[in-house]
């Protein structure tokens, strides 16, 4: 049986549903005794290449030979039904384990939520209300995917509203949740709002990583320029999780201390991010232009050339950018 299930797995990991099939019909002539991963790892394979009537009936003879489904086997069950949007069918799965005593885990549960705050946001909210009734935690994809739901569903009171009852709870808070909230201090152009939510995550000890800074530098071209100095003056206040996003804190910072916060206006957010070379050879030449022309800072315009030609590291440009961005400031 061991053999039997190595190679369906190896079978399984390749996507060979023929193979795999075959080497379960080995099993069942030579009257093994099938253990329940094996009809779990098809089950999944079946669903996944879109073969649902062979799904169906594995499932039947699984039942016929007495193999109890586990976890798995529901999870796998609540997954494909969710998918094709028979929300119903999935539910009564979860039923069905609770008179089996099968406790569902956050991993079974995801498949139905996400298909209902794609459908329907108000179930959506009952059901993420209701995951203690099955003993389940909301983790952080939980939270956020709420939260991402109603910013795209255009509803930013009602996204800082949940911020608000997730922090009174003393639940923890993502970064992702946060740019959920900066997404709505965008969409009302409310400066209050971002100022507020930057605070914040320096209270809760949020790190900025490249999707924050990026939505952060989005904030601040959005609302007007006289409000973007407290913004810039507030996310400076944040802890970066590397050299990058540390890099960028400083050149907002920079700019905001030598009244150039227009600069940004013609920076291209996508080269904001400083994913690579090009895009912090891109961005900064955008920034300072002006400088670079007139031979100003002269100290930069090397270091971009030497960015440019490979010379130097992404990290060991971030280090002096920091160190010339100090001074200059």
């Amino acid at each position: 049986v061991a053999n039997y299930t190595e190679l369906i797995k190896r079978s399984v990991k390749v996507g060979r549903l023929q193979d795999a099939a075959s080497l379960f019909q080995e099993m069942q002539a030579n009257k093994a005794e099938i253990p329940v991963v094996v009809y779990n790892m098809l089950l999944s394979l079946y669903f996944k290449q879109k073969e649902d009537e062979g799904g169906y009936q594995l499932i039947q003879t699984m039942k016929s030979s007495g193999t109890l489904p586990n976890i798995a086997t529901y999870t796998i069950l609540v997954d494909h039904y969710a998918k094709k949007e028979d929300l119903e069918t999935a539910l009564e799965l979860l039923k069905a384990m609770k008179q089996e005593n099968l406790a569902p885990n956050a991993t079974t549960l995801l498949p139905i939520f996400d298909t209902l705050r794609r459908t329907d946001l108000e179930r959506a909210f009952q059901f993420y209300e209701n995951l203690g009734k099955y003993g389940v935690t909301p983790n952080a994809h939980f939270s956020t995917g709420i939260l991402d739901s109603v910013v795209k569903s255009a509803s930013p009171q009602r996204t800082i509203d949940l911020l608000e009852a997730f922090r009174a709870k003393n639940k923890e808070l993502s970064v992702s949740m946060y740019v959920c909230g900066l997404m709505c201090a965008i969409k009302t152009k409310d400066a209050d709002l971002a100022c507020k939510l930057l605070g914040q995550m320096k209270e809760d000890g949020i790190k900025v990583n490249h999707v924050c800074i990026s939505v952060i530098i989005r904030t601040i071209k959005a609302m007007k320029a006289e409000d973007a100095p407290r913004i810039v003056e507030a996310a400076g206040q944040l802890e970066p999780t590397d050299i990058r996003v540390k890099l960028q804190l400083h050149l907002l910072l920079f700019l905001k201390h030598t009244n150039k916060m227009n600069k940004l206006a013609n920076a291209n957010e996508h080269y904001a991010t400083l994913q690579s070379p090009m895009h912090m050879f891109q961005f900064f030449s955008t920034i300072f232009a002006e400088e670079i022309q007139n031979r100003q800072l002269s100290e930069l315009f090397y270091l971009l050339d030497n960015l440019k030609h490979n010379e130097i590291s992404q990290a060991k440009f971030c280090e002096k950018m920091i160190s010339l961005l100090r001074i200059g400031g």
